[in-house]
């Protein structure tokens, strides 16, 4: 019998994220989940939903160590259309992601 492989995700963000007002199957990041698992039988993928209506990237960054860093994940998904309604910054997105990288064990992956 192979082993699977196990490969984990954080679906970060704000409300479009956290989706409390669809049904847990129909929220994007288990859409994700099952597109993924159709096409990658091979593995098992986990898909944490880390959204938290209302949130910007300042807020999110506030608690990425609980709702991130904590599930050591293989990949991020990062989602903030709050930075639109609640101006934040390009340049200020860039500087707080980057700050966190740097502080990140795994500050060598790239960061788009």
């Amino acid at each position: 019998m192979s082993r699977k492989h196990q490969i984990r995700v954080v679906a970060f963000g704000d409300s479009i994220t956290e989706a409390t007002h669809q049904a847990p199957e129909a929220r994007w990041p288990a859409i994700l989940n099952l597109t993924i698992q159709t096409h990658f039988s091979d593995c098992v993928i986990t898909i944490i939903n880390a959204g938290v209506g209302g949130n910007t990237t300042r807020e999110g960054l506030r608690r990425i160590e609980k709702d991130v860093t904590s599930h050591e994940p293989h990949l991020v998904l990062a989602e903030f259309g709050n930075d639109i309604v609640q101006p934040v910054l390009s340049e200020e997105i860039r500087l707080i992601l980057s700050t966190h990288k740097e502080q990140h064990p795994c500050k060598n992956l790239p960061t788009a």
